[in-house]
C-alpha cells in the first residue's frame, strides 16, 4: 500500500502531469495491489486489472469502488503462471458484483488465453492494448 501511495504521489509531482487524471494498471499481484489501494481510499480516476489477483474477494466490497474499472483476463486461469487467486471465475464474480452495484466496468475475456498470454500472443496483446487505450481515453484522457 505504501509503495502505491508513494508511486501515485511521485507521479502527481512530475512536471506536466495532470494530477486529476491518473489511472493505475496492474497485472497479476499488481492488479491485486491496485484493488487494495482503491479499497483503502486511494485516489485515481480509473483502474485496469490485467489477469489480476482477487485474493481479498473484492466482489464482496464492489459497492465501495468509485472509479471506472477495466478487467482483462484469459479464460484458462490459473494456468500459465497464475495462482488460484487469479482464476477467471473470480474476475467474472467481481465484474458481476460491480454491475449489480451499477459501477462502471468494462470486461474482456480471452478464450484460451492464460495468465501471461498477453506477453507471448501478439493478436491478444494488440487487442488488449487497443482496449486499454480506448478505456483510458474515455475515463482520463479528456
Amino acid at each position: 500500500m505504501q509503495l502505491l501511495q508513494a508511486l501515485v504521489a511521485a507521479t502527481r509531482a512530475l512536471p506536466g502531469v495532470r494530477a486529476d487524471r491518473l489511472a493505475l494498471i496492474g497485472h497479476s499481484r499488481g492488479g491485486g495491489a491496485v484493488l487494495q489501494y482503491l479499497l483503502a481510499g486511494g485516489k485515481v480516476q480509473a483502474a485496469i486489472l490485467h489477469s489480476s489477483g482477487y485474493a481479498l474477494r473484492p466482489d464482496r466490497r464492489a459497492g465501495e469502488f468509485s472509479v471506472p474499472i477495466q478487467i482483462l483476463h484469459g479464460t484458462t486461469e490459473p494456468a500459465g503462471g497464475g495462482s488460484p487467486n487469479n482464476h477467471v471465475s473470480l474476475a467474472r464474480d467481481f465484474e458481476t458484483a460491480l454491475r449489480r452495484h451499477q459501477k462502471t466496468v468494462e470486461a474482456s475475456y480471452y478464450e484460451g488465453g492464460d495468465h501471461n498470454s498477453f506477453f507471448v500472443n501478439p493478436a491478444q496483446r494488440d487487442d488488449e492494448v487497443k482496449r486499454m487505450l480506448a478505456f483510458l481515453h474515455r475515463h482520463v484522457g479528456r
